[in-house]
């Protein structure tokens, strides 16, 4: 009877208190990247970027729908030389073709810009990796997750924003 009891026991602390104490173990912890964006100043860095470069485009699309045209007014001068009705009939057909060429400029223009901003908010987000991972790990986590929309509550515990802010400010 002894012996059952010291086994229930047995049984009893381990469910209780687990083989491990995990009270400081956190699985998953969180970081808003807007918050540290913002804090870094980063935000304002990466919008002044994005205004750059679309001026930049903007700018070099005003370029070619000049070039444009100007080889569609060079077109119809020619053709109204020849007077020929037929050609006439290309003549549009040469405009519609140039307003073909400037969306599709303005379409590539827009994929650049786009892929520019991908390219920023992935060295942005790596930055930070770099800066949470070690924190992450000092505090138990397997994994660090961002902050969106997805997530509806966390415990606030589970938050290391303000640490990764900390660390990145420290670095510069």
């Amino acid at each position: 009877m002894k012996f059952y009891h010291i086994i229930i026991l047995s049984m009893v602390t381990i469910l209780m208190f687990g083989c491990n104490d995990q009270s400081n173990n956190k699985a998953v912890v969180y970081v808003d990247l807007a918050a540290v964006a913002k804090a870094l100043g980063r935000n304002e860095a990466i919008n002044k970027q994005m205004m750059a470069a679309k001026k930049n485009v903007n700018e070099q699309l005003k370029v070619i729908a000049a070039d444009l045209n100007k080889q569609v007014e060079t077109n119809k001068k020619e053709l109204k030389s020849k007077s020929i009705k037929k050609n006439n009939k290309d003549g549009s057909q040469f405009e519609k073709q140039a307003q073909q060429v400037m969306r599709n400029k303005k379409q590539d223009a827009q994929t650049k810009i786009n892929q520019l901003k991908v390219n920023l908010l992935n060295k942005f987000r790596d930055e930070v990796n770099v800066a949470a991972e070690p924190i992450a790990k000092a505090v138990g986590a397997k994994t660090v997750m961002a902050v969106n929309a997805n997530i509806l509550w966390f415990d606030p515990e589970l938050d290391i924003t303000a640490d990764v802010i900390d660390k990145m400010r420290a670095k510069k």
